[in-house]
């Protein structure tokens, strides 16, 4: 009797073990397949970052640039570009909680500091925000989609191989150009300008910052900056949008001058391929013609 009733006691605790195991399994499954991006749009699991691409129907070869964005500027077609990011959000735009104007107001334009402020009247938005806006994602600025056959200039595995030349500009706030940076020559395109790329320049020898979708070498102008060496070192690396445009959370954006002073250290947008020699030689110091603590710093 004493041994008919441990056998029924470890086959009870055989079951409770499996079941226990089995649970975990489950769990973490379901973890890795719920995971999100975070506030800053960093990746926090299993998901991509920017969300499962919605297809452009009626469209081939489409350049997600600048200018293509401006098109979308209405309730009908509203594009937004944030952190470098092309987001389709006409169907947002009636779900929006703070109402559709809020979403309006930014069609076919850089909407990154407006997204990350609520509009300068609070704080960044929700993780769950973010994940709604990964749903919208069509692409990133300057990415091609919908692409039908293989340029001429790439390789087996679709990495652009060469560069025709030609001038690149920079943006001011409102997606506007204000000038033209040193992208010009040809050559062999070795260097992907991407976010892994961008971090490991995050020194005062070599400061590489992400404004509004477009990467700069900024290291020789560290020394001449008007607010003072620090107030660029310390964003070397990282996407410096939302500091540039406010002052680091000091004032208001900065001015047209300031503006036209950084596009001579454009490299080239963020995820294009340019020639090693663009991203490794920093145009010469430029003279801002004022003392530190100016309007420009």
């Amino acid at each position: 009797m004493i041994k008919k009733s441990v056998a029924i006691s470890l086959f009870i605790f055989f079951v409770f073990s499996v079941a226990v195991v089995v649970a975990g399994l489950l769990s973490h499954q379901n973890n890795q397949a719920g995971n999100v991006t975070d506030n800053t749009g960093q990746q926090t699991g299993g998901t991509s970052t920017s969300g499962t691409i919605k297809k452009i129907p009626g469209v081939q070869n489409l350049v997600l640039s600048i200018s293509e964005i401006a098109k979308h500027n209405s309730q009908t077609s509203c594009w937004l570009l944030v952190s470098g990011k092309v987001y389709d959000v006409t169907s947002s735009i009636g779900s929006h909680p703070g109402g559709a104007q809020e979403i309006l107001k930014f069609c076919g334009k850089d909407g990154t500091l407006a997204f990350e402020t609520k509009d300068s009247r609070g704080n960044d938005h929700s993780s769950t925000a973010y994940k709604m806006l990964a749903q919208d994602y069509i692409g990133d600025l300057n990415q091609t989609i919908n692409k039908t056959t293989q340029s001429s200039g790439t390789t087996g595995t679709g990495k652009t191989t060469s560069q025709t030349g030609g001038t690149a500009s920079s943006q001011n706030s409102s997606g506007q150009n204000t000038g033209t940076g040193a992208t010009s020559g040809t050559g062999t395109i070795n260097v992907a300008l991407t976010l892994s790329e961008l971090a490991k320049h995050n020194s005062q020898t070599s400061c590489w910052l992400l404004i509004s979708g477009k990467i700069y070498n900024v290291t020789n102008a560290i020394g001449n900056h008007p607010g003072g060496a620090n107030e660029i070192i310390k964003f070397c690396g990282t996407d410096a949008t939302v500091a540039f445009q406010t002052k680091d959370a000091r004032g208001s954006n900065h001015s047209s001058s300031a503006y036209a002073m950084l596009a001579q250290y454009y490299i080239g947008d963020l995820n294009q391929s340019v020639s090693g020699s663009q991203t490794t030689t920093a145009p010469a110091p430029v003279s801002t013609g004022r003392t530190r603590g100016g309007d420009d710093d």
